[in-house]
């Protein structure tokens, strides 16, 4: 039991160390949720007795098809999602999220999170047309069935990267229910981008 006054102190502790580092080493394991600006998550990974934090996020998706859109969805009413298409006519059934056509528009978002959503044969084109407009501390994430050649891809970009594969179609799956859908992901990459997908495949 923290009293008011220890409670304002680890908050601000906290904010301090998730612009340096996102993760804080605990002896304990707990489950705690604080509400800031930045709408902050605490979970506590009760294996490795860390402090994962997630922050609302800038996330991009690139593709506005049904696993882009699924998403979308999924995503836009806990983080600041903005979608590039190439077709403004597949933008129509995008909402509650921004919508890019022009490159430089990635640029003015600063995206910290990439999930590429493209066709499989296209994904590694669209990363290197949007590559050039994002920051260096951007997280790039796939959701491709094929991983071949992403893994040398990836480590060619300098970017921190996360791969994952959902085993399941956005048209029967239920956004209140993932945790009874399949995923993969691929224990190469960013730690903090494993645990990113992972709670979200859970939710």
């Amino acid at each position: 039991g923290l009293g008011v006054n220890n409670v304002n102190i680890v908050i601000l502790v906290i904010n301090v160390v998730v612009i340096v580092n996102r993760t804080i080493n605990l002896s304990t394991c707990i489950l705690v949720y604080l509400s800031t600006e930045q709408s902050t998550r605490l979970l506590v990974n009760s294996s490795t007795r860390q402090l994962n934090i997630y922050i609302h996020m800038k996330i991009l998706v690139l593709g506005a098809g049904k696993m882009g859109s699924f998403f979308i969805d999924l995503l836009s009413f806990s983080h600041e999602v903005a979608v590039y298409e190439h077709d403004p006519l597949r933008l129509r059934f995008t909402y509650n999220c921004q919508r890019f056509t022009q490159l430089d528009e990635i640029r003015e978002f600063q995206p910290e999170l990439v999930i590429n959503a493209v066709t499989v044969k296209y994904t590694i084109s669209a990363f290197d047309e949007v590559i050039p407009y994002l920051p260096k501390s951007c997280l790039l994430s796939d959701i491709s069935s094929v991983k071949t050649g992403l893994k040398a891809y990836y480590e060619g970009t300098g970017f921190r990267y996360v791969s994952s594969h959902p085993m399941f179609g956005p048209t029967f799956a239920n956004l209140n229910q993932l945790q009874e859908e399949n995923a993969i992901i691929i224990s190469e990459g960013d730690y903090m981008g494993r645990c990113f997908f992972r709670e979200l495949y859970r939710s």
